[in-house]
């Protein structure tokens, strides 16, 4: 059975613990200190909740990233350095083109995930088949901010 770790606990990782595969299991999942007794919960104690995951004792198979920008720029590059496979679904940290050179340059492996850009690349096809509108709606904890640039702005 594959081990990953999960890096987030929210909507994504949500979404993601609904939809993995039976030959999966999470081991790990770092998350804000407040989330740990949910998980402990939820998980029945067989889940590690982690506030960083440099703390996990073991190699997880993938470390998978569910929570933000910030937190590809906050771990990314120890998780690759300690020789892991890091799977990133926030690819937009990568705008940041010092993050991906050190990202790059870090070991371990990296894999860059279709999110956001898959559904930009689903609506381009839509649209020549015929597609005129589109309503998106996004969800997003005020807590996902703390510490982003975005909080700089008025």
């Amino acid at each position: 059975m594959k081990k990953v770790m999960l890096i987030g606990y929210g909507a994504m990782a949500q979404a993601v613990i609904e939809r993995l595969p039976a030959n999966v299991a999470i081991g790990w999942i770092v998350a804000r200190e407040s989330h740990h007794q949910a998980i402990l919960a939820r998980f029945h104690g067989e889940v590690t909740p982690l506030v960083d995951p440099l703390a996990c004792d073991a190699t997880p198979d993938l470390v998978l990233e569910c929570a933000s920008q910030q937190a590809v720029a906050q771990y990314g590059e120890a998780v690759l350095k300690r020789g892991w496979h890091l799977a990133v679904i926030s690819t937009g940290a990568l705008a940041d083109s010092e993050l991906e050179q050190r990202l790059l340059n870090a070991g371990g492996k990296l894999t860059l995930l279709a999110g956001a850009v898959a559904g930009i690349d689903g609506l381009s096809a839509a649209k020549e088949g015929g597609l005129q509108r589109v309503t998106y709606q996004s969800r997003k904890s005020p807590a996902s901010w703390r510490g982003s640039v975005c909080r700089a702005v008025d």
